[in-house]
């Protein structure tokens, strides 16, 4: 819920409690700062109230204050898919190698969370079939995958590692230059790409039941149209995946369920 003003403060913090006690509740409270209350009592005549007081009910109540839209959002994500099962603060990133590793080591960790290296038997396991140049076997793992299918392989195996959730970027089927794709029509290409966000959303929701394991999507792929991205988006959360457009969203959603989930001691589990 987004929310301004309270009119009434016990009868509200017994609605609020009640209901953090059988579903996730996350609220957004605008006003908390002296520009935004000047605005919620401009917009509604309401009061808006401090943010030390909104964070003491949160935390009696088992509510969890987002602190903007974005945190509303994502939490949100979290909690109605299978990242709601995240135990650890170990992750497993698969899907970019150079700068996007460093970056997202950086970013996992300013979250708390943690990268730890992968044991050497899913090393062994991944350079089976992996080319050595130009890849990582160690977490993060950069597998520069070229099929659906060997991603698969490769996803499938780090799922085994002592990680508590993956998180990867699709792998979407395009056709190499030259192949049949140039053949065919804007619709056609079209519906082609349709057709390889839904497949790729599916390998996300399978390998996810099949393994147990979170798994955590991350939309990357700047050469995908909106639409394209969308329909993965939409498919991939039907089938119960968490899906976020950057590595730092990912992990502060990660982040913030997790210590939601410690300050909820003595409350039904988040599930």
């Amino acid at each position: 819920a987004y929310i301004e003003g309270v009119q009434d403060g016990r009868r509200f913090f017994e609605n609020v409690k009640r209901l953090a006690a059988v579903k996730p509740t996350i609220l957004l409270k605008g006003g908390l700062t002296g520009a935004g209350a000047r605005a919620a009592h401009s917009h509604t005549g309401s009061l808006a109230g401090s943010t030390q007081v909104f964070d003491a009910m949160c935390r009696q109540t088992g509510a969890y204050r987002a602190e903007t839209m974005e945190d509303l959002h994502d939490l949100t994500i979290a909690v109605t898919t299978g990242l709601r099962r995240v135990t650890g603060r170990d992750m497993a990133l698969v899907g970019g190698g150079g700068g996007f590793a460093v970056l997202s080591s950086d970013s996992l960790a300013r979250e708390g969370l943690d990268l730890p290296p992968a044991p050497q038997a899913i090393k062994d396991a991944l350079h089976e079939f992996m080319p050595v140049a130009g890849t990582s076997a160690n977490n993060p793992f950069d597998t520069n995958m070229q099929s659906p299918e060997l991603s698969e392989r490769a996803l499938r195996i780090v799922a085994r590692g002592p990680f508590d959730a993956v998180i990867a970027t699709p792998s979407f089927d395009r056709p190499p230059r030259g192949g049949d794709d140039e053949e065919l029509d804007t619709d056609a290409k079209r519906q082609r790409a349709l057709d390889a966000a839904v497949k790729a959303a599916d390998q996300f929701g399978r390998l996810q039941a099949e393994t147990g394991v979170p798994f955590v999507a991350l939309m990357r792929d700047r050469s995908s149209s909106p639409e394209v991205a969308d329909r993965f988006a939409q498919e991939a959360y039907r089938r119960g995946v968490a899906v976020y457009p950057t590595i730092h969203r990912a992990a502060r959603a990660i982040s913030g369920l997790l210590q939601w989930r410690e300050r909820r001691a003595g409350l039904p589990e988040i599930v």
